[in-house]
C-alpha cells in the first residue's frame, strides 16, 4: 500500500513489481505517470482515492488481473497504451471529465463487455479498443467526428454501437 503523505509516482516507480497485489493511490497524487505499474501482472485492486487527473503511457500495461477501476470526476486524459492487456478488466466507467484516450488505451481488454464514452472526449486513439473481444456495446456521444483507425478492430462480439450525427470519418 501507499502512504498519504505521497505526491507524485515517477515513471516506472513499481514497473514489472510482480508480487504486488494491491495499491491505493492517496489523496495527493493527481497524475500517474508513464510505465509506473506496468507489468504488475498480479495486481488485483487499485484504489483511487485522489484528485488524479491523467494516467500516462503504459500506465497499467499488462496488470491482467486488475478486473475494474474508478476513474475519479478530475481526470482528463488517459495515455496510450494505458490499460493495454488488462485481460480481466470487465468495467471501466469514464467520467464526463475526459477529453482524451490515447492510442491503443484498451487494447487486449479481453473482457471489457461495454462503455460508454463520454461527449467530453474529443480525441480517441487509434485502436483504442483494439481486440476487445468481449465488448458488445458502444455508445459514441455527439461532437466526435472520427473513428480512428482500428478502433474496434477484432471485437469480435461487438453487436451494439451507437454512432452521433457528428461523424464525418470511420477509419479502418
Amino acid at each position: 500500500t501507499s502512504s498519504s503523505s505521497l505526491v507524485n509516482l515517477g515513471a516506472g516507480a513499481f514497473k514489472d513489481a510482480v508480487k504486488l497485489t494491491s495499491f491505493s493511490l492517496p489523496t495527493k497524487v493527481t497524475v500517474i505517470a508513464d510505465d509506473v505499474f506496468s507489468g504488475c501482472i498480479n495486481i488485483e485492486t487499485f484504489n483511487v482515492a485522489s484528485k488524479l487527473t491523467s494516467i500516462g503511457n503504459n500506465a497499467f500495461y499488462k496488470c491482467e488481473k486488475i478486473s475494474s477501476i474508478y476513474l475519479p470526476d478530475d481526470i482528463t486524459s488517459i495515455g496510450d497504451n494505458a490499460f493495454y492487456g488488462c485481460k480481466a478488466l470487465a468495467e471501466v466507467t469514464l467520467p464526463d471529465s475526459i477529453t482524451d484516450l490515447g492510442d491503443y488505451a484498451f487494447k487486449d481488454c479481453e473482457n471489457l463487455t461495454s462503455i460508454t464514452i463520454p461527449s467530453t472526449v474529443k480525441n480517441i486513439g487509434n485502436g483504442a479498443f483494439l481486440f476487445c473481444r468481449s465488448l458488445k456495446n458502444v455508445t459514441i456521444p455527439n461532437g466526435v467526428k472520427e473513428l480512428s483507425t482500428y478502433m474496434f478492430n477484432q471485437c469480435s462480439s461487438l453487436s451494439s454501437i451507437c454512432l452521433p450525427e457528428s461523424i464525418e470519418t470511420i477509419g479502418y
